[in-house]
């Protein structure tokens, strides 16, 4: 294999010298593109292709552009799906990273030295938007910075979610194949005895085929600062998609809870409506496609916080 590496500082040398590697390497070969601290690290995701690497200088800092403007992870061109097709976003020192971080404080995470990527808004660090597949993000910190600020952050990472500059969703256009290995995603407050969070959420997903492994998803404490009003904080938040969801040998730390699954609006890719003369017991249905025994169906309620009831 061809191994290209080019280090760049801005967007201007980051066109002069990566377009060339991928020219050396051919259609077939992975490039392996640097970021140095203080180098662009979203024309890195941007240049990035099917197979390629992206390596973070350890210890370096990228600190999103603005409210609604976190790091993005985009749609490429096809890939298969094998190892060699998936982007992995990696510090430079992964290779002396332990097996695990479930095992180890904040602290000794912190002395590992890893790439951190961070916000100081409310808006998240790291976002995987619609049709984003096969990223492999490993050995990488990522965090908020708002003490003296003000703002609460309201999640660090999300796949899957529209918010303010996001582009539109549908179900077939989750986020899918998204793997997270040896990730340290906290508040700021990870480590102190702090009741008080400045981020209240570690991940907010609606995605599919998302792991969370061997990582630290830890600092989602109780109260806003200056407040005593509780905060609804979770380590890993999945309001809806499709899934699956791995999540295996972590750290999870949140007041409220580490998992919460469900809450938010379903994408609706089957509807029917009830005939006149339904029972408790039975019921006509204007259209079954898909459906088979054992589904649930859910009937849309008036009245109700929720418009869907599960039957």
């Amino acid at each position: 294999m061809i191994l290209c590496r080019v280090c760049f500082h801005n967007l201007t040398k980051l066109l002069l010298i990566v377009l060339p590697v991928f020219l050396c390497a051919g259609n077939t070969e992975a490039a392996t593109i640097v970021v140095p601290n203080g180098g662009d690290l979203q024309a890195a995701l941007n240049a990035a292709q099917c197979g390629d690497t992206v390596v973070l200088e350890a210890g370096a800092v990228f600190t999103v552009a603005g409210l609604e403007a976190p790091f993005q992870l985009k749609p490429k061109g096809p890939c298969s799906g094998t190892d060699a097709d998936w982007i992995t976003v990696q510090g430079s020192n992964v290779a002396s990273l332990p097996p695990t971080l479930r095992t180890l404080s904040a602290q000794q995470v912190a002395a590992l030295n890893l790439p951190k990527l961070v916000t100081d808004q409310s808006t998240p660090a790291l976002e995987a938007v619609a049709s984003a597949h096969h990223y492999r993000i490993v050995g990488i910190e990522i965090t908020n910075n708002s003490l003296g600020i003000g703002i609460i952050n309201n999640g660090l990472i999300f796949a899957g979610v529209m918010h303010g500059s996001s582009p539109p969703l549908t179900f077939a256009t989750v986020p899918r194949h998204i793997e997270f290995d040896r990730v340290w995603v906290h508040s700021e407050e990870d480590g102190t005895d702090s009741e008080f969070a400045t981020c209240i959420r570690g991940y907010l997903l609606a995605a599919a085929d998302i792991t969370i492994k061997n990582s630290r998803v830890a600092g989602f404490r109780a109260f806003a600062p200056g407040t005593q009003t509780a905060q609804s904080s979770q380590a890993i938040l999945i309001g809806s998609g499709p899934g699956p969801y791995t999540i295996h040998n972590n750290f999870l730390e949140a007041w409220f809870t580490s998992i919460f699954t469900g809450g938010g609006s379903q994408w609706i890719t089957n509807q029917a409506t009830v005939a006149a003369g339904a029972t408790i017991s039975q019921a006509t249905l204007s259209n079954v496609n898909n459906l088979a025994v054992g589904d649930y169906v859910a009937f849309r309620v008036s009245g109700q916080p929720s418009p869907y009831q599960v039957a």
